[in-house]
């Protein structure tokens, strides 16, 4: 879907510092929120596509003003609520317990119930499948679709109507379009190089000489993409 979540190549947002410290909880609760995530996530109440979808759909305005851990919250919650695992009324009953000091988070010490959660968040991780006959292969020139899809896609807004260059095939893995609205289906996957001073170009890319006087020529940006993301451009 198109929203907040979609940052890559908006106006208005200062440079990533890639020197930011991002690593590690810097309170408490987020590392309780992390592990409300291994719990829902490696007992089989979601699956990772349906947790990023949750978060895409939170409030804009909230999206930007949210911690990374706070977003995680309203994934875990969303999910927990829209699944039957407990209803709105009890969610906010709690909440407030919580926040009045009324209630603490309880104490649990069960070994098998971890190796369990270890075993379940790991499969929930494993996206690989039986390979399918790729479509592409390295050197084809491909274009994304100008597709805008309403539920979840792995498929940046930025790279959309553009023109790139498959450089390998990853293997088949799961569609993520359709694993986070409980669909089946996998896909090949493909890592596909995109010229910046094309991909950036104002006339949105329909050229794809790769003939572009941005400052950016001759750098690339790698982007993995599934197969329905792509088509085939006849040169």
């Amino acid at each position: 879907m198109d929203g907040i979540h979609d940052l890559g190549g908006m106006q208005g947002f200062p440079p990533v510092d890639p020197h930011d410290d991002v690593v590690g909880y810097h309170d408490d609760w987020e590392g309780l929120v992390h592990s409300a995530f291994t719990g829902t996530l490696g007992s089989g109440v979601h699956n990772m596509d349906e947790f990023r979808h949750a978060i895409e759909r939170m409030d804009p305005a909230h999206y930007l003003t949210a911690a990374y851990y706070d977003r995680w919250l309203v994934g875990v919650s969303t999910l927990a609520v829209e699944k039957g695992v407990i209803s709105p009324g009890e969610l906010r009953e709690r909440t407030a317990a919580m926040a009045d000091g009324e209630a603490t988070v309880t104490e649990r010490r069960d070994p098998t119930l971890i190796d369990d959660l270890v075993d379940g968040v790991v499969d929930a991780y494993a996206a690989w499948e039986d390979d399918r006959e790729p479509a592409f292969e390295a050197g084809d020139t491909v274009r994304v679709r100008h597709m805008h899809p309403d539920g979840h896609t792995r498929c940046p807004g930025y790279v959309r109507n553009a023109y790139g260059t498959v450089t390998e095939y990853r293997g088949t893995h799961t569609l993520p379009d359709a694993h986070a609205h409980g669909g089946d289906g996998s896909e090949p996957v493909y890592n596909v190089a995109f010229d910046l001073g094309a991909l950036w170009d104002a006339d949105g890319g329909e050229d794809h000489s790769g003939d572009s006087q941005s400052e950016s020529a001759g750098d690339t940006i790698r982007v993995e993409l599934w197969e329905s993301y792509l088509e085939h451009v006849n040169e």
